[in-house]
């Protein structure tokens, strides 16, 4: 009886021997798919800061550092769908990005604290083309497909899916000309052209993926024929081939200053 107890400490004792002496990365958990097995300063390098989770608590490797420490590494992922990036609200607004899948999914927060979310690029239209839901494409009149093919493009906030919609040729009317908004300003133009529903008409594409168009401004109205009494002379503009004249004056008998002109284009 005593050389079985004595025994079977024995085998204990060279168990637990045989483990020390043993590799200690060979009792370590392999990552499952789609991890990987890093240290968390190289989680943050790979997947940037706050935008990766640890997928089990258990360790899976180690590393040595420069400084010759032992670093225990782990199973990581990025908290991101694959295809979308981490990136603060603004930020994604100036790349026109939307959110992943149309969802809202928190990623972390940056260096500054602001929270950051998961968005993906949009794909992109033909440059004749606007990418849009069925209702803001029904709001802007747009009733042809890109290309006569029922592509999406992405998704709003809401999750509803965009299409490539084909923007209309159209023609701006008589009293407006077809301007980008850097080119309209120059001019000194601000008022748009309206189409039946109200909204700016759209005569031109410069890059439909930023959302730059040309739209049709008013055009400023000449000033009309007629007598300025500061300059007292006829001013204004005529059609072509006729001049602004000064047709009628009456001057005041005593200081001769003129009382009431009249100019016409002549």
């Amino acid at each position: 009886m005593q050389i079985g107890k004595w025994f079977g400490a024995s085998l204990l004792f060279v168990l637990l021997a045989a483990l020390a002496l043993m590799p200690w990365s060979a009792c370590a958990q392999p990552c499952a798919e789609g991890c990987k097995c890093l240290t968390e300063a190289k989680a943050k390098e790979l997947f940037g800061e706050g935008n990766y989770q640890m997928c089990t608590t258990a360790p899976c490797g180690e590393e040595k550092s420069p400084t010759g420490a032992m670093l225990l590494k782990y199973c990581f992922k990025a908290k991101c769908p694959e295809g979308c990036s981490c990136l603060t609200e603004e930020r994604a607004k100036e790349m026109g990005y939307s959110p992943c899948s149309g969802q809202k999914i928190s990623c972390g927060y940056d260096e500054n604290k602001r929270p950051l979310y998961c968005f993906s690029a949009a794909s992109p239209c033909p440059a004749e083309c606007r990418c849009l839901t069925e209702e803001e494409a029904k709001k802007l009149g747009y009733d042809k497909f890109c290309q006569n093919q029922r592509m999406e493009c992405g998704k709003d906030p809401r999750g509803y899916p965009k299409f490539c919609y084909q923007i209309p040729a159209l023609a701006c009317p008589k009293g407006c000309v077809c301007l980008s908004k850097e080119e309209a300003l120059a001019k000194g133009l601000r008022d748009n052209c309206l189409d039946a529903n109200g909204n700016p008409i759209v005569c031109g594409v410069i890059d439909a993926g930023k959302g730059l168009f040309r739209y049709c401004f008013k055009t400023l109205e000449p000033a009309r024929c007629q007598y300025d009494y500061n300059l007292g002379k006829c001013v204004g503009q005529c059609s072509a081939g006729k001049k602004c004249q000064l047709n009628t004056i009456y001057r005041d008998p005593k200081t001769y200053e003129v009382t009431y002109a009249e100019c016409h284009c002549k």
